[in-house]
This record gives C-alpha cells, sequence and structure tokens, in this order.
C-alpha cells in the first residue's frame, strides 16, 4: 500500500458506511477530498440566506452589550465565509473536469461590508448618534478593520454607562455576570 492509497483508506474511513460506500470507486485522495469540500459546501450554501437574513437582523438592543452583539455580528460572518467560494454540485462534472458550467460562486464579506453590519443596528439615540456620524464618515471606515471598529464600539458603550452614573467597576461587575 503506497502513500496515496494510505490517504484514501484515511479518508473513507472517516465516513459513515452509507456515504463510503458512494466514494470507494474513487481511485484518486485528492478528488475524494474535493469531492466531499464540494458537497460540504452545497449543505452550506443551502443556509447562506438564513445566516445573511440573520446578520441583518442582529440588533445592539437585543444582544444586551456591544461585546455580546459584536460576537453575534462575528459568528455570523464566519458562517458566511464557510458558504463562500465556487461550489461545484455535480458529481460528474467534477469528474469530467466540467467545474465551470456547473459552479457557483458566493463571495465573502468585505472588510466595509463587516463594519457596515456592526454599525447599521446600533440605535440612532442621542448617545449614539455623533459615534455613528463620525464612523459612518468614509474616511474613518476605510482605513479601519472591524476588529477595530468593536474596540470603538466597546469604549462608546463603557462612555455612555459612565455618564449614565455606572462606575467603571460597576460595569466590570455587570459584564462579568455579577461575579467579582
Amino acid at each position: 500500500m503506497n502513500c496515496h492509497d494510505v490517504a484514501i483508506w484515511t479518508i473513507l474511513l472517516g465516513m459513515g458506511p452509507s456515504i463510503q460506500a458512494e466514494y470507494m470507486v474513487v481511485d484518486d485522495g485528492k478528488m475524494i477530498w474535493e469531492m466531499l469540500a464540494s458537497a460540504f459546501k452545497s449543505k452550506l450554501k443551502l443556509n447562506i440566506f438564513k445566516i445573511r437574513e440573520y446578520l441583518w437582523s442582529i440588533k445592539l438592543q437585543d444582544c444586551g452589550d456591544v461585546d455580546n452583539y459584536a460576537l453575534q455580528i462575528n459568528w455570523n460572518i464566519k458562517d458566511y465565509n464557510l458558504c463562500t467560494g465556487p461550489t461545484v454540485t455535480s458529481i460528474t462534472a467534477i469528474h469530467t473536469a466540467d467545474t465551470d458550467t456547473n459552479a457557483k460562486t458566493v463571495t465573502k464579506p468585505s472588510q466595509q461590508e463587516h463594519i457596515f453590519c456592526l454599525l447599521r443596528r446600533i440605535p440612532r439615540t442621542d448617545e449614539w448618534k455623533a459615534f455613528l456620524e463620525l464612523m459612518m464618515d468614509t474616511n474613518a471606515t476605510l482605513t479601519t478593520k472591524p476588529d477595530e471598529i468593536v474596540t470603538k464600539l466597546i469604549k462608546k458603550e463603557d462612555a455612555i454607562k459612565r455618564e449614565n452614573g455606572l462606575a467603571p467597576e460597576a460595569l466590570l461587575f455587570a459584564k462579568k455576570g455579577g461575579k467579582a
């Protein structure tokens, strides 16, 4: 048994019997791997609209604080990114190398779209208004990364809480769920 056969059997042994039977006829480990990746992405792509819909529905008020809000946005961006790239849905297309006619491509959201998702569902209250106007300024967001926006959102949220009479110690206590 050579290294190529070991790779094929390693992949096949990780499958359930019903799936294994479908791929036993393929004698190329790389081809099996590509077919599995394609099949997995096809199943994920069924959820892409659901992921995007949920991504657009996340509101800061529903998440409780900026940390949870950003976490929800970032998880959904990562899930969406799993669905991106070309996906070949036909096994015969894989065997015949006719991937161009049977492939569909979904692109990853850009950093600007990620930032837009982070900023779009922040409440348009007086407390957030100036901050959002600054962040929505194209010059400010074009040179910023999503993680930097999250940091700025957290700082702004902390400033709003301080303005409303919550001391930093109370904020820390509240963030840890009442645990010191």
